[in-house]
């Protein structure tokens, strides 16, 4: 529980340190994307320390290429 407190006062603090200049800067498409982004990194890391396994990035690639590899090789 402690792990997941500390993340999101991370990201509370990210967003204060970050939030001037995104504002100053006046892109909502920089804004929109910055929070994607931190909310993305936040779920994940919510999700690994509260135990749920997060397949790695290339897993939809190897669940995409598998069958097209087992195929050549005539299995």
């Amino acid at each position: 529980m402690f792990g997941i407190t500390a993340v999101i006062a991370v990201s509370a603090v990210i967003v204060a340190y970050e939030w001037p200049g995104l504002r100053k800067q006046g892109s909502a498409r920089a804004i929109v994307a910055f929070f994607t982004m931190l909310f993305i990194g936040l779920g994940i890391m919510i999700c690994i320390f509260a135990g749920i396994e997060v397949p790695g990035p290339a897993e939809p690639l190897r669940i995409l290429f598998e069958p097209m590899g087992k195929a050549i090789r005539g299995e």
